[in-house]
């Protein structure tokens, strides 16, 4: 079974603003979820304090949660690359599948994942993924395209299959952003249930996984 990781001071699935989750070493996951607290005034306040093409994509996004959460994201990931490898200025480059990594720091790795109920940013010095998901509606069609047998009998015997289906969902989208192959790789073929370097918790109104 996969590894789980708790809130300090919080029970399971209990309200949460943010935390930072440290995985040891230099490795920590950053989450955010105050969103309402998060204004259009303040995206444009901190726009000049990011780089060009950064401001670009921001202002791209034509939805305010999407010019939020790139921001939002952004700013999480200089504090992550700051607090665990001060670096300070940096440069995004986009790999395969359009993976983005630091350009001038091979050795540093890092993830990004935001949802309606928060954001999320892993900094690491392996590759590492992370993904954020609000509690989704369980289908037994989308589960049966993309569950493997042992996590569709998991799903079977679940009382809320909402959130089972959802962890499930989350540890595979962790592994895959990882491992730098996207959603388009056969997600039946991964059982998350046996893989120990997965790590998944609740957070308020949703889940999040780890896979480093």
């Amino acid at each position: 079974m996969q590894s789980e990781f708790t809130i300090p001071g919080k029970d399971k699935r209990s309200e949460q603003s943010s935390l930072v989750v440290d995985l040891g070493l230099k490795n920590k996951v950053y989450v955010f979820q105050q969103m309402e607290g998060v204004t259009e005034s303040f995206i444009y306040s901190v726009l000049p304090m990011l780089p060009e093409e950064r401001r670009r994509k921001v202002m791209h996004y034509r939805q305010f949660a999407d010019r939020r959460n790139c921001v939002i994201s952004y700013l999480m990931l200089k504090i992550g690359l700051q607090e665990c490898f001060q670096i300070v200025d940096f440069t995004l480059g986009y790999g395969e599948n359009e993976k983005p990594y630091l350009a001038e720091y091979p050795d540093v790795y890092f993830n990004i994942s935001h949802c309606s109920c928060g954001c999320a940013v892993a900094v690491a010095d392996s590759p590492i993924g992370v993904d954020i998901q609000d509690i989704r509606p369980f289908s037994w069609e989308i589960a049966r395209r993309v569950c493997s047998k042992q996590e569709l009998e998991v799903l079977g015997r679940s009382s809320d299959r909402d959130w089972e289906f959802t962890r499930i969902w989350a540890m595979k989208e962790s592994y895959v952003k990882m491992t730098g192959q996207g959603i388009r790789c056969n997600l039946s073929g991964i059982n998350t249930l046996s893989r120990k370097s997965i790590q998944v918790s609740d957070v308020s109104n949703g889940v999040i996984a780890v896979c480093f």
